[in-house]
């Protein structure tokens, strides 16, 4: 499947109860491109208020249209100043992990296949975060 309408997501997720942002920010060297803390509050897309139920720092890089994941773990690994398995040891961290995020077109039947490479210097890259990885792979009819 030769089809452009793709989408690709590597993000470092980072979870806990008493985790604060700020703090990471600030270890990692890099700003989150989500986060809260736990009992935080937002409104929902139906209007209703609801608290964080756990503090999040998001770190993400995403690409349309390419599939070239080792750019974008490239990218991410590149922006952090903690490496070799600090990550998951870092202040109010209780769960930490990398996803991998890929949503494309389905064909005309309704479905498709998705496919996708990481090269030996990528994965030495993640190894080194010393964290798992998710795959989450998406084929989404119009």
């Amino acid at each position: 499947m030769n089809d452009t309408r793709v989408l690709h997501t590597v993000a470092i997720y980072l979870k806990g109860d008493d985790l604060v942002p700020e703090e990471l920010n600030a270890r990692i060297g890099t700003e989150a491109d989500e986060s809260h803390r736990r009992g935080d509050n937002y409104i929902s897309a139906n209007g209703r208020e609801i608290t964080r139920r756990t503090g999040l720092w998001k770190l993400s890089r995403t690409e349309k249209s390419t599939v070239d994941l080792p750019a974008l773990l490239k990218q991410l690994t590149s922006e952090l100043s903690v490496k070799n398995a600090g990550l998951s040891d870092l202040p109010g961290v209780e769960e930490a992990f990398v996803d991998v995020f890929i949503a494309q077109a389905a064909d005309a039947g309704g479905g498709g296949t998705s496919e996708f490479e990481i090269d030996s210097s990528s994965i030495a890259e993640l190894g080194k975060l010393g964290l798992p990885i998710r795959f989450t792979i998406a084929i989404i009819r119009d």
